[in-house]
């Protein structure tokens, strides 16, 4: 039994940054050796058969392989997800590492395999074998993956009998002489030393040594950094790998080898061509044409004769080369299968769209009377059909036939009548007349239209009737007796609502009564064809109003700023009224004959000053300036 080391080592406290989730091949339903090869560690360009974990290819029922994943975040190991085969069950290198003697005990049987038995310090004391391993046809001439070893034998058992082993055994025909018989690809770089605790570690080949004393994610001692196998092999030529783990000395201090998900593969070149062009470059508007024979090539270094073309017309072909010709114009999905002798599901395929036209093809062109439309290298002028022949992008005639519609260009009349004016292409037109616009027809062609316009204006003038009134009484007012409409044609209305208005039978007449001082603008409004407004501004005093007298009093200056001077004989009483029939100014005096107002306070506007004198009342109208 190996010696029981205990080694104090001091950690600082950490956050884990990522974890290693392993998933044992026993927990997984019906999991068998072949799946996990082929959707973990089987890329491409290799076909696979003969799967067998520990000689067995039935569904795997112990837990010394599985999977690996890192989460959304890598770990230190470099590698994020993949297969795993441990001496013990996989959860063994579940970090943190937290131990330097971690074990957990397989499920797994008694397997001995004397290739793995022959490379041990001690093979007459191997224990807990892992070995998976298959046959493999290669499609190129080189065959790789990936893969990390690890061990809980760091670094304690360096050197040592206890020195648990792995490999990559192939076995096979190598092309550059010779067999490959069993022989290990788990090599240093660049060297013929294979991995192993003793070649790999702080003191030997160390830039390929990953210490992980104290790691927050796995729990393997050390471990490699991520190494690649890979060897030459003929293509299409049938291998066998063998890829296994065991413990030496002893079945304790576990260890395991992580092969890197999606790396086992053989890379190929594999391409197709249409008329000599790589299916990829073809631009999107080219077409092959119809009735024409096309060379469809397959692109690839495999000495391979096993290809089928589907051609999407529902015909096929076999062989890596074929010419076809399509019958009818259309859209077709061309397929390039390459088939694997070994295995149909490992089959490859590239897939493209052409599309064919026949050897004619039709246009259609509409331009304008005073435009030439050049076609072809020709000038065409006149509505026809006309044709030419012209090659195509895959080098067969094509006949091309245009039809071309010529619009002529034309002038149309307006007749339009409109009151006050008329709106029209942008212009506002307010006198009758006969007006020209240039614009474009509905195909875009130059069109010239003509308006014939005529502008009826509206009839405006002053009612007839007083201007002044005074307030109480009922006044009358008529529209001119030239107008001529229907009876209750006429609509009233007065600016000041609290007045009453009463329209006479025929409508020509009205009655105002000014119930309040002050102004108000009495209207009258036809509502026929070109409106016609009537009105008159009416002033309501409080005085009577008698403008024979009005010459004998004098008012100045008019318009006034600060001050108005008022000259007469005998003035006794004065009054300002503002234009809402408000008194803002009253002067009580006896039988002056100049009275001056300051009235520099009051705001600028037309006021009726009522001037009362021993004689009579006048009223003056006072425009008052600030």
């Amino acid at each position: 039994m190996k010696r029981l080391i205990t080694i104090l080592i001091a950690l600082c406290a950490t956050t884990a940054q990522a974890q290693l989730i392993v998933t044992s091949a026993d927990s997984i339903q019906q999991c068998t050796p072949e799946w996990l090869v082929r959707n973990v560690m089987l890329e491409s360009g290799v076909t696979v058969s003969n799967v067998r974990f520990n000689g067995s290819p039935d569904i795997i029922d112990c837990n010394s392989i599985g999977y690996f994943d890192t989460g959304n975040s890598p770990t230190n190991l470099g590698i994020e997800a993949g297969l795993i085969l441990a001496t013990g069950g996989v959860s063994v290198a579940v970090g943190p590492n937290d131990r330097d003697d971690k074990i957990v005990r397989t499920t797994c049987g008694q397997y001995i395999d004397e290739t793995l038995e022959a490379i041990s310090y001690a093979p007459d004391s191997v224990f807990d074998m892992a070995v998976l391993e298959f046959d493999f046809v290669p499609w190129d001439k080189e065959v790789s993956f990936n893969y990390v070893f690890a061990s809980e034998e760091y670094l304690e058992w360096v050197g040592s009998y206890y020195n648990d082993v792995f490999g990559f055994f192939v076995t096979g025909i190598n092309p550059l002489g010779g067999y490959y018989e069993n022989q290990n690809m788990a090599l240093i770089p660049g060297t013929d030393e294979t991995v192993s605790i003793n070649s790999v570690y702080t003191q030997h080949n160390s830039e390929y040594f990953v210490n992980n004393a104290g790691g927050q994610t796995i729990q393997f001692d050390g471990f490699t950094t991520v190494l690649t196998v890979s060897f030459r092999v003929e293509p299409f030529t049938e291998y066998h790998i063998k890829m296994g783990i065991c413990d030496v000395g002893d079945p304790d201090w576990d260890s395991g080898v992580f092969l890197e998900a999606h790396s086992f593969m053989s890379n190929f070149t594999y391409d197709m061509t249409i008329d000599k062009t790589p299916y990829q470059e073809i631009p999107e508007n080219q077409y092959f044409c119809t009735n024409h024979s096309i060379d469809f090539s397959t692109v690839t270094e495999w000495n391979y004769d096993d290809v089928v073309w589907y051609f999407g017309d529902g015909t096929s072909a076999h062989g890596a080369n074929a010419l076809h010709t399509y019958a009818e114009d259309g859209v077709y999905e061309v397929v390039n299968v390459l088939r694997n002798p070994h295995r149909a599901q490992d089959s490859l395929f590239l897939t493209t769209t052409i599309e064919t036209r026949s050897f004619s093809s039709s246009e259609e062109a509409a331009i304008c009377q005073s435009e030439p439309y050049l076609w072809h290298g020709q000038l065409l002028e006149q509505t026809g059909v006309y044709t030419d022949t012209q090659p195509s992008i895959s080098g067969c005639d094509s006949i091309v036939t245009l039809h071309l519609v010529v619009y002529e260009e034309y002038t149309t009349e307006i007749d339009e009548t409109h009151c006050e004016k008329f709106d029209w292409n942008g212009q506002t037109y307010m006198e009758s007349g006969v007006y020209e616009y240039l614009g474009q027809s509905i195909y875009g062609c130059d069109s010239t239209a003509i308006l014939n316009l005529t502008i009826k204006h509206n009839y405006v003038s002053a009612l007839q009737g007083p201007e002044w009134v005074v307030a109480e009484g009922i006044y009358s007012y008529a529209v001119p007796d030239s107008l001529t409409i229907a009876p209750g044609t006429l609509t009233w209305t007065c600016s000041r609502p609290e007045w009453q208005i009463t329209p006479s039978n025929d409508g020509y007449h009205c009655d105002l009564e000014a119930t309040t001082l002050g102004q108000g603008i009495l209207t009258a409004r036809t509502g026929v064809e070109c409106d016609s407004v009537f009105s008159i501004t009416v002033n309501a005093s409080g005085f009577d109003v008698e403008e024979n007298k009005a010459t004998e009093i004098q008012l100045f200056p008019n318009p006034a700023h600060s001050q108005v001077s008022i000259e007469g004989t005998q003035i006794n009483h004065i009054r300002m009224i503002n234009s809402l029939g408000q008194v803002v100014l009253e002067h009580v005096c006896e039988s002056e004959s100049l009275v001056v107002l300051e009235i520099g306070s009051l705001p600028k506007g037309v006021y009726s000053v009522e001037i009362a004198t021993a004689r009579g009342r006048v009223v003056k109208r006072l425009l008052l300036l600030q």
